[in-house]
């Protein structure tokens, strides 16, 4: 159980199972009856459980359309972004009440973005390779669309990807494992640092560094541009975010990525600029729901979706 705590004390208890069930309703695109379908309970049961979780919450967490589940409220986003922090802290602990991966073995492939590998699991993945000796684990460094077409093929076990993905969800299986906002990245002596954050046509205006048109991150960008009726100045482009960073650390270039981790920037070279009604950046990791009733795959797929 999680304990909901205020100033004037303890005033709730929350079941973990609650909050479960909410992470899966938006990780199955709002489709109450996928989620229900993936946590083995009636589609009628999963709806009132979320009317009662709504009650309790004392807010509306969806906004709905004719009486479905569309998007997500403000506060539900605010509330989405907090169960997947309680939720990997509940999955910590089971983990180490469970010897599950005393008795698994077996060889899995895991395909990833470079960056992403970077990025997400710098740290984790050397550990989760070194505590689990009985498993061959083989990680493939390609893009998002190239992941999307070997995941559909039965090339690769599991996926970590960027959305949209458009996975069919009744033949897969996808969490949410971490939710950014793009920002800009840019020289000390870039004009733009002068504000407390920037705006599209600030960006517009600025010769821009962006990924490849390979990358699902850059139609998003440009999306973004022309939802603005801005046609922007991209003067160089490239796969690599180090090098896009690296090239925007001096002179008058202007990057856009995902919002990225500290210790991955020069800040005495870079500086970060959050931008007015960002892009929102998700990786999620998939697999088929074939694959997880193989107990190695569905082992390794449970801690790396935690493990961030």
């Amino acid at each position: 159980m999680v304990i909901i705590e205020i100033q004037n004390g303890r005033v709730d208890l929350m079941s973990i199972h609650k909050l479960r069930y909410f992470i899966s309703i938006v990780d199955n695109n709002f489709n109450i009856t996928n989620a229900a379908e993936d946590l083995h309970i009636t589609q009628p049961a999963l709806s009132q459980i979320m009317k009662t979780f709504e009650f309790e919450m004392s807010a509306e967490l969806f906004n709905r359309r004719k009486g479905r589940l569309v998007s997500l409220t403000p506060f539900g986003h605010e509330v989405y972004r907090k169960s997947l922090k309680i939720d990997r802290a509940y999955h910590e602990l089971e983990l180490l009440n469970s010897n599950y991966n005393s008795s698994i073995s077996g060889s899995v492939s895991i395909g990833i973005p470079s960056f992403l590998l970077s990025m997400i699991y710098p740290k984790t993945m050397p550990d989760i390779i070194s505590n689990n000796p009985t498993i061959n684990i083989e990680i493939k460094e390609m893009s998002t669309q190239k992941l999307k077409e070997s995941l559909e093929k039965g090339l690769i076990d599991i996926g970590i990807l960027i959305e949209p993905t458009n996975l069919d969800s009744d033949n897969f299986k996808t969490k949410t494992i971490v939710i950014h906002e793009y920002y800009a990245y840019m020289a000390h002596d870039n004009p733009l640092t002068l504000k407390d954050e920037v705006t599209w046509l600030d960006l517009g205006n600025a010769s821009l560094a962006l990924t490849g048109d390979q990358f699902i991150s850059t139609k998003l960008i440009h999306d973004k541009f022309t939802q603005y009726d801005i046609e922007p100045t991209v003067r160089i482009r490239s796969a690599a975010w180090d090098y896009l960073m690296s090239i925007c650390s001096r002179g008058e270039l202007v990057t856009i990525l995902p919002k990225i981790n500290k210790e991955f920037i020069n800040t005495e070279r870079i500086v970060e600029k959050k931008i007015k009604d960002s892009i929102e950046w998700c990786s999620v990791i998939s697999t088929s729901k074939k694959n997880l009733k193989n107990k190695t795959i569905k082992y390794l797929f449970d801690v790396l979706s935690h493990e961030v």
